[in-house]
């Protein structure tokens, strides 16, 4: 979902979405586009529709031009014009301000002035910061492939199925999005949540993809005009539409299945797309080459890119900016459609029928006949569905639920529930519906509510028509497993509680600690006193489990060195047993502790897992055959049954625990909750102890996880606080702002030139650039980027580039997913293959290789290369990757993600980043260089289908950017955090005093709106006033001057009068301006409006609102009083055992805002 601006979304809008995904030039209107690219008008979809004047243009009614400029340019009725509530403000376009500035210069100017001036109005009018309303959100459900496909080569009557299939399923999946997310606010800060009767969108059918292959899609732009209390037109909660988008996605293809196999004879099933992919539901039929023919163009886009960006820095000497690659993308993508700027569908189709005629060899008819058969499967209605088999669905969906996450919504259930459910045939959307509706229910009755009670009791009139409270927003309450709670309690418990786990003598501990420790690597180090101290306090300790909190660069390698030598001089040589997530991980920490380590998942694996039952039952049966076994003539047979035994036998022991061993898990952040609870069970049954190693600041787990966060914020780590990585000591410091999130710390990174910024295209070839000359000097450097897409494009233009130079063969084998790779390349392997032995042990998951060979049948001959500097080991022997491994596990290695950069420690780091990254990423990223860590911020996200505009406009800076991922964390909560966090929710300020803003303006509306008709308002501005979000704050302001005894209908007259809100500039929000102005006015007679009291009037509003206000305030006033004592340690006979147990109601520092709240008559 991609929000849609009123300004420059709009007109994005307006010349692509509406116009097939092709850029149409203004001076062409939709009907001669319609009329020449035989591409369908838009349609007008949704029950939001019969609110608008006379019915509006009707469900189905084309939409015409005038009617997208009235609704989404200027928030109008998109045929009367009239405004539908707050119209949008209107500011000119960076581009146009350019435009009128650039003809403005003067004739005179020589070819260099004139450039001159261009780029400064440029750079100056992109740097500017253009507000902007949002207009809508667009949707795009796009087909399955083998729809798509299907639909490109078959006849006229089956396309026509399946386009109907197709339009009937996106007009369902808007219906349940109605139903279920179709919501408003009002109320301060929109803390009242109302449900709305039905959502306005217009929906545009494509044909194909930029890339000119077929790509069946509809752009469902939602507008952002709802109907809510009264009939006032307000905007659409756009909150509830996010969680429930993934939801609605997966339900069309759901209904688009059902849609399909009811007009056609058609069969669909689940495809296995390799390792690390998602399987597919397609159509039977449908070959996957022919898919592959229709989905490779996109990359050509990619590639003529790189080349369009290479002439452009070399005439300019720059970068392009924001408006200069738009028109390089346009002129990209015309390059490589087909010729014709229009191409009307006739054309296309003909085209795509003879691209699948040469590929499959296979004629259009022959390749329709392959998929038209007849469907085995009779759909369902879905009281015909057993309550034994929702059981079993739900337990599976509850399964996919739990590997995910440790905690979820109703929603996420729902997502996994319409996977789980897809294979069956429904009669009809509202059967689809139900069915997902009994699973979800069935697998929540299972799980345990984590939401705190609200304790307000409201009256009706707060409430939605279903009873809940307005105040509380609707499936946003988050659940878990008991199993979940458990395993976080145990590991809590054993976090905590002092028992008698092994531990080393002081004296050992303190021995180590005080001389040189000498690292595998050959290096010797003197511990700093942080480190010193949390290998003595580790040592020492008599907890079953410990912690150890290291934030990148505080030399955790050296730590575990010296603890490793600590140990195993009071417990003996192999008392110290290394674990990690993953392969490369394991290895790392191998190396780093001089001993073999495991991954986590091998490690369970043989211990408890498959492998040790299946170990365990070939043990028995060879106990039992070896009893049998008796005479001469068996001893042979005795001899090898005794082998096994011994064999098998000697495998267990190497997965067990033994006492008085320390367990090291490092990068444990990245370890599940139940893994972690797994092998701390180990332990104890043991009598070892373990010791969790990683930063919960970094990346976490992919699984269920939270449990490492909830250790180091509770359970007593140690923690390292010495920087050693970075060579520049501001940097050192500015790696722990930005781990917290402190945005002050940009400031820091653009000092120092740390920060580019511009179109995703250039930022992408700066990097890359920056990467290859560092690579070429000699430097160590990696190049990161947070998504895979654009690791594949940055890894493909490596290739490419050194084919061109010589240093990759131009041939050499096309893996599965379609990457070529030469003699020459860096490849990683992406599985663990324990039978592909290296003089290291086997190949892992995560390694780098560079290939020398490449065998006929597509085997891969390769040596390791070193993560840090790359370099080729000249004396480590060659491997060779069996064919099918290099086709299915093997991936060009330049470029790579957050994730697996984990862990690595490099000089230079270039890293992109872009809409869509959280704090970790950005964080891990840019403390993987020793010298310098340099981020390069993309101002905008390309789709492989569709050009989407930016949600907003952010800065040139890319300030706007850094400061959102900066404020995102992604870090999931254990479950035992999150009621936590729900219980300080429930009852904070930040919650209650936007409703007691609310309460206190509902009391006195009637009051203050027979005011503002008389102080030289409009009508149209009072009924903004009534609706908008700032009415709270603006009453509360007026209703604090007249508690000071000020007579504040002359005030607001003069303040209007002073400067008229409908003058040459009229105030887009009225009430907002308001406020703005009393609240000033009110700080010059008093020295702090808010700590004037305010209680309701006796003649104002209902007994229920003053009941109602009377809770807040009791909750607010036993909430300071909280504040007051856990701040003032008051607070001191706490639990000893529960030291690091931070209360819900603790913040790290008191406002003084809440400590004013312990005084019953201030309005906080």
């Amino acid at each position: 979902m991609h929000r849609l601006t009123a300004g420059s979304g709009y007109q994005y809008l307006l010349r692509s979405t509406a116009s097939g995904d092709f850029d149409r030039p203004a001076a062409s209107d939709l009907t001669t586009y319609y009329m020449a690219s035989g591409n369908p008008p838009g349609r007008w979809y949704g029950r939001g529709l019969v609110g608008l004047a006379s019915g509006g243009p009707g469900e189905g009614a084309h939409v015409t031009e005038e009617q997208m400029a009235n609704l989404y340019g200027e928030g109008k009725d998109p045929r009367t014009g009239t405004s539908l509530g707050r119209p949008y403000p209107r500011h000119t376009p960076a581009a146009e301000r350019i435009a009128k500035q650039v003809a403005a210069l003067p004739a005179g100017l020589t070819d260099e002035a004139r450039e001159a001036a261009v780029a400064t109005i440029t750079r100056v009018e992109l740097a500017k910061r253009t507000p902007t309303a949002v207009a809508g959100f667009d949707l795009t459900f796009t087909a399955t492939k083998s729809v798509s496909t299907l639909w490109a080569v078959a006849d006229d009557d089956t396309r026509a199925a399946l386009l109907a299939a197709h339009r009937a399923a996106v007009g369902q999946a808007l219906a349940f999005l109605e139903d279920t997310a179709a919501f408003t606010r009002t109320g301060t800060a929109g803390c009242r949540q109302h449900k709305v009767s039905g959502l306005i969108a217009a929906g545009f059918d494509h044909w194909d993809s930029r890339a000119g292959d077929p790509n069946l899609h509809t752009h469902l732009v939602v507008a952002n005009k709802v109907q809510g209390p009264g009939g006032a037109w307000l905007s659409v909660d756009s909150r509830a539409l996010h969680h429930a988008v993934v939801v609605v996605s997966e339900l069309y293809d759901d209904l688009l299945a059902d849609e399909v196999a009811r007009r056609l004879p058609v069969r669909f099933g689940w495809r296995h797309r390799g390792p690390r992919r998602s399987p597919a539901f397609e159509l039977d039929g449908v070959d996957d080459e022919l898919m592959t023919e229709f989905s490779s163009r996109a990359t050509q886009i990619d590639e003529a890119m790189t080349g369009v960006l290479a002439d452009f820095y070399a005439t300019h000497g720059r970068g392009p900016n924001r408006i200069e690659i738009v028109r390089l993308r346009q002129q990209v993508t015309r390059s490589v459609r087909p010729k014709k700027h229009v191409t009307p569908l006739a054309d296309l189709m003909t085209l795509w029928r003879a691209r699948a005629a040469e590929r499959s060899g296979r004629t259009p008819a022959e390749l329709t006949a392959a998929v038209l058969k007849a469907s085995q499967a009779a759909p369902l209605g879905c009281d015909r569905i057993p309550d034994a088999v929702i059981d079993r669905l739900a337990e599976h969906t509850l399964e996919q639920v739990m590997t995910r996450r440790s905690t979820w919504t109703r929603w996420n259930v729902m997502a996994e529930a319409a996977r789980a459910t897809r294979a069956i045939r429904m009669t009809g959307p509202a059967d689809r519906v139900a069915l997902l509706e009994r699973v979800t229910d069935a697998a929540l009755r299972s799980c345990t509510s984590l939401q705190a009670p609200d304790p307000l009791v409201v009256p009706a009139r707060y409430t939605r028509p279903d009873g809940t409270s307005q105040f509380t927003r609707v499936d946003e309450g988050r659940y878990t497993h008991h199993q979940v709670l458990d395993a976080e309690a145990r590991l809590l418990d054993a976090a905590t509680r002092e028992t008698d786990a092994p531990t080393t003598a002081a004296w050992l501990a303190k021995a180590v600690t005080s001389r040189p420790i000498h690292r595998t690597d050959g290096r010797t180090a003197t511990l700093a006193q942080d480190q010193a101290a949390a290998v003595e306090h580790i040592a020492g300790s008599t907890r079953l489990l410990n912690v150890l909190v290291g934030p990148a660069g505080t030399g955790k390698t050296t730590t575990l060195a010296a603890l490793k030598a600590a140990w195993e001089q009071g417990h003996g040589r192999g008392s110290v047993v290394g674990l990690a997530p993953s392969a490369t991980a394991a290895a790392e920490l191998g190396h780093t502790l001089g001993i073999a380590c495991e991954n986590t998942a091998k490690w369970l694996y043989e211990s408890t897992g498959a492998g040790a039952e299946r170990r365990t039952e070939v043990l028995a049966r060879l106990h039992t055959e070896r009893a049998g076994a008796t005479g001469l003539d068996q001893r042979a047979r005795l001899r090898a049954i005794d082998t096994a035994i011994t064999t098998l036998t000697a495998q267990g022991d190497r997965f067990q625990l033994r006492t008085g061993q320390l367990l090291i898990v490092d990068e444990a952040s990245l370890a599940g909750t139940f893994a972690l609870d797994a092998l701390t069970a180990q332990a104890s049954e043991a009598g070892a102890k373990v010791l969790l190693v990683g930063d919960h600041k970094q990346l976490s787990a992919v699984d269920a996880g939270g449990a490492f966060h909830l250790l180091a914020e509770r359970g007593r780590p140690a923690t390292l606080t010495s920087l050693w990585r970075f060579s520049h000591p501001w940097e050192a410091a500015a790696t722990l702002r930005l781990r917290t999130g402190d945005t002050r710390v940009i400031d820091d990174y653009a000092d120092h030139a740390r920060i580019s910024a511009g179109p995703s295209e250039a930022m992408c070839e700066d990097a890359y650039t920056a990467w290859q000359t560092d690579t070429e000097r000699g430097a160590s450097a990696i190049l990161i980027a947070s998504d895979s897409r654009t690791v594949d494009i940055l890894n493909t233009r490596a290739h490419n580039d050194r084919v061109t130079d010589g240093l990759v063969t131009a041939t050499g084998v096309t893996t599965s997913a379609g990457t070529e790779i030469g003699v020459g390349d860096h490849v990683i392997t992406r599985a663990n293959d324990r039978r592909l032995r290296t003089p290291n042990g086997h190949v892992r998951n995560g390694d780098l290789w560079q290939v020398t060979a490449v065998a006929r049948d597509g085997a891969l001959t390769v040596v390791p290369l070193s993560r840090r500097d790359r370099a080729a080991n000249a004396r480590a022997d060659e491997v060779v990757l069996p064919a099918p491994y290099a086709s299915q596990h093997v991936e060009l290695g330049y470029a790579t993600t957050t994730h697996r950069a984990q862990g690595i420690t490099v000089d230079r780091a270039h890293v992109l980043a872009g809409p869509g990254m959280v704090r970790e990423n950005l964080y891990v990223a840019m403390t993987r260089g020793c010298c310098d860590n340099h981020v390069y911020v993309a101002l905008d996200s390309i789709e492989a289908a569709c050009d989407y505009p930016p949600e907003h406009q952010i800065s040139q800076g890319g300030r706007d950017a850094l400061e959102a991922i900066l404020t995102t964390p992604g870090a999931e909560l254990s479950a035992t955090e999150t009621i936590a966090a729900s219980q300080d929710e429930v009852a904070s300020p930040r919650r209650l005093l936007p409703i007691r803003h609310t309460l206190l303006a509902d009391a006195a509306a009637e009051r203050w709106a027979a005011v503002f008709s008389t102080v030289g308002l409009t009508a149209e501005q009072c009924n903004q006033i009534a609706t908008s979000p700032a009415r709270g704050p603006l009453l509360t302001a007026l209703e604090r001057g007249r508690a000071l005894g000020h007579p504040m209908h002359q005030v607001l007259v003069g303040l209007i009068a002073a400067r008229p809100l409908d003058g040459p500039h009229p105030a887009a929000e009225t009430a907002a301006v308001l406020h703005h102005r009393v609240h000033e006015w009110l700080r010059a007679q008093t020295e702090d409006p808010a700590e004037v009291a305010i209680t309701p009037d006796a003649d104002d509003g209902s007994t229920d609102i003053g009941a109602l206000l009377d809770q807040v305030d009791d909750i607010l006033a036993e909430r300071a009083d909280a504040l007051g004592s856990a701040a003032f340690g008051s607070v001191r006979d706490a639990d000893p055992a529960l030291e690091g147990h931070v209360p819900a109601y603790r913040p790290t520092t008191v406002e003084p805002v809440y400590r004013a709240a312990s005084e019953r008559s201030v309005t906080l």
